[in-house]
């Protein structure tokens, strides 16, 4: 019975460490995103300034 209950721990760690990842970079892109459209929207506007 122990060793069933390590395994079913053991994949939970598992599927818990993709899941993260997954979310580690889903952020990482969102964050990259963001500041693109900031530095683009600063560099539109300046070359409409000009």
């Amino acid at each position: 019975m122990k060793k069933q209950n390590m395994g079913l721990a053991m994949e939970i760690l598992r599927d818990l460490k993709r899941r993260e990842q997954f979310w580690r970079i889903a952020f990482l892109v969102t964050f990259a995103a963001a500041i693109i459209k900031s530095v683009a929207g600063k560099a539109g506007r300046h070359s409409n300034g000009k």
